[in-house]
């Protein structure tokens, strides 16, 4: 991206509190509004992890949930340099709690999966938790909060005025831990009783899109934010509140309100050698449960999410000996294939994927025998000579099987991932649609596919699916959707960081608009694309092609020669 464009993209961030109904406020006038809120008995309370991180509570946060699982899967040896490697990936700091967790659960069974969030029984309310258990008697004072524990409610909170959004752990069924969860939204039933005078929140990051869907639809006059400083997550994304809502915030640690007592910061030792041997203890056991081949299975997606594909490659070729004659043999060679296509070896990848085609049709599992085939037609739709003929037939016979499976005789478990499955795959038939020329079917099947995704809340998958449905848009004329769509895909795709995704909806237009005349705007866009390709370690492949577009747009119209940024 040239520098002009950044320089103005910073501005923008400087000036979003002047264009929102936002401001800032000093802690002491949050607290003489909170406290004439309390007194008048009419607000209610979003409170987040940082609340049950105050001591004596002492939870962990959601990136300290997030190191524990890791940990814990590469607690054997054989995982350690791969426990390395992800610990230094900067990409890996900025993945969300929920993001990972969808990886680790598409490898272990439910129980085994919810077995991990044990480590968060052993605390014991703090003063915090105690203030809001009183406020709950007060007619019309509420709390919402997105944490699993049921401190509020052992605080002496009356429990039907606690909400918990996410779940709680006395019902482990209830819990939202992953993204899809998030993205299918909180239940319709959930909703305020009336709508609040004051919403005030309180450890909370803001970053879950269900809880803002709730707290538009409750409409609350005035928004009270308590944020730890300009680095906190939370000072992110208050704009996405501001935008509808009047929001006054403030810097400051939840230590200072009321003021809290000062043995509410430090806890007894007793309490806290007991809670932490608990959670030890806890993690001990879970990490006991998965087989190796498991462990196996989620560091491959782990690698996958922070982008190291070479890495995915390695530890994939490793679990292949592992997991001969297990059910997981074909299913490493999927992965392997998958990182080959996205690192431009496509021969390779088409060999992988053929054996895995042979594997799993012997061992006979259809969602990995679908996946195999899913895996060559799209190898086959984007490699530089694409067969658009072939990608369609390879992606129909998956969807074909997909469909011929009885969800009825599945697990809860396994009908979500055919159900996730079955919408990617139906946008990859688009994208053979898109490559043979057939913008109507391909366009068909991505509104298909978004359906599906929608249902289940694949928001990742919608993003890719949005960025498709823009380019097919554009390549018909079509601007005005081509633009609505564009913008949805690249909110989800900058919010969970798919680089690589928006890289490639930035070649495919950059390259129509070239296509068409259109060649500034073309050349702009392929720019881009290389800005963020580059940015991803391994896109060296995609960096070449889209700089060879760039190139040959020069040279046809060299009037409107540009530069590679």
């Amino acid at each position: 991206m040239p520098e002009e464009r950044r320089s103005l993209e910073t501005r923008k961030k400087k000036d979003w509190l002047r264009s929102m109904r936002a401001q800032v406020i000093s802690f002491a006038a949050f607290e003489k509004e909170l406290n004439a809120a309390l007194a008048s008995g009419r607000i209610t309370f979003l409170v987040g992890a940082g609340v049950s991180m105050l001591a004596p509570s002492c939870q962990p946060s959601g990136p300290a949930l997030k190191n524990l699982a890791i940990e814990a899967i590469c607690a054997p040896r054989e995982m350690r340099t791969v426990l390395n490697r992800v610990r230094q990936s900067p990409r890996y700091r900025d993945i969300t709690p929920e993001v990972l967790f969808q990886r680790i659960y598409a490898c272990l069974d439910r129980k085994q999966f919810l077995a991990f969030f044990d480590v968060l029984r052993f605390s014991e309310p703090n003063a915090l938790h105690h203030v809001l258990g009183r406020a709950t008697k007060s007619r019309n004072v509420h709390v919402l909060t997105t944490n699993f524990d049921d401190l509020i409610e052992r605080a002496d909170g009356r429990p039907s005025r606690i909400t918990h959004l996410h779940g709680v752990l006395t019902q482990p069924g209830s819990m939202v831990t992953r993204i899809n969860q998030v993205g299918r939204g909180i239940n319709a039933a959930v909703s305020l009783a009336a709508r609040p005078t004051l919403l005030c929140v309180l450890g909370y990051s803001g970053n879950d899109d269900d809880v803002l869907a709730l707290v538009r639809r409750a409409r609350p006059k005035r928004v009270l934010w308590l944020a730890r400083s300009r680095k906190d997550w939370a000072w992110r994304n208050i704009r996405r509140y501001a935008s509808e809502h009047e929001v006054a915030v403030a810097h400051g640690n939840l230590e200072r309100l009321w003021p809290l007592p000062r043995r509410s910061v430090q806890p007894d030792s007793s309490t806290s050698d007991k809670q932490r041997r608990g959670r030890e203890d806890a993690i001990e056991r879970w990490g006991t449960l998965p087989r190796l081949i498991d462990r196996f299975a989620i560091m491959t997606e782990v690698l996958f999410e922070i982008e190291d594909y070479k890495s995915v490659v390695r530890l994939s070729r490793t679990a292949m000996l592992h997991a001969k004659g297990s059910e997981l043999a074909g299913w490493f060679r999927i992965q392997m294939g998958e990182a080959l296509r996205i690192v431009g070896r496509f021969s390779e990848a088409e060999k992988a994927a053929r054996q895995a085609i042979r594997i799993n049709s012997r061992l006979g599992d259809p969602f990995d025998i679908a996946g195999a085939y899913n895996l060559l037609g799209v190898i086959l739709a984007e490699r530089p000579r694409p067969d658009g003929r072939r990608a369609r037939n390879a992606t129909l016979h998956a969807l074909r099987i997909l469909d011929a499976v009885e969800l009825r005789t599945c697990s809860l478990h396994m009908r979500e991932a055919l159900v996730v499955f079955r919408g990617r795959v139906l946008n990859n038939v688009g994208l053979a649609e898109y490559i043979l020329g057939n913008h109507l079917g391909a366009t068909t099947h991505y509104g298909r596919a978004l359906q599906v995704k929608r249902k289940v809340g694949d928001m990742l998958g919608e993003a890719i699916t949005a960025g498709n449905l823009s380019v097919a848009y554009f390549h018909a004329g079509d601007a005005g959707k081509a633009a609505l769509w564009k913008k949805h895909a690249f909110v989800l795709m900058d919010k969970y960081e798919l680089r690589r995704e928006k890289g490639y909806v930035l070649r495919c237009t950059g390259t129509i608009a070239c296509e068409r005349g259109d060649v500034t705007e073309g050349q702009q866009l392929l720019r881009e694309a290389i800005y963020v390709y580059r940015s991803v370690t391994g896109l060296e492949f995609e960096v070449k092609r889209t700089s060879a577009l760039l190139r040959q747009s020069n040279r046809q119209y060299p009037a409107a020669r540009s530069y590679e940024s």
